[in-house]
């Protein structure tokens, strides 16, 4: 089973529900929107997808097939920038 959590050189701020990751070691700034700020706010601690679907069901009351491979593809698009690594 793969855990996910953030990457430790990245800060976060949260404004007005859109979320700016900045990455220190690699200088850049991503920027999330109020889900995609949710899902980061959950990675603090090392999660599996299937538990991040489970906050996503209880959070929006909402959750299918479709919604599992939207987690996985944005957890994809996060480790390609380096803002999320591999628990241990």
């Amino acid at each position: 089973m793969t855990y996910y959590k953030q990457a430790p050189d990245c800060e976060t701020v949260e404004i007005d529900g859109e979320w700016m990751i900045l990455h220190s070691g690699q200088f850049t700034i991503t920027k999330l929107n109020e889900t995609g700020g949710f899902c980061w706010s959950l990675l603090k601690d090392a999660q599996t997808v299937d538990e991040l679907v489970l906050s996503f069901q209880t959070q929006f009351n909402k959750v299918n097939q479709e919604t599992k491979n939207e987690l996985q593809c944005f957890l994809k698009e996060l480790e390609q920038y380096g803002l999320i690594e591999h628990a241990v």
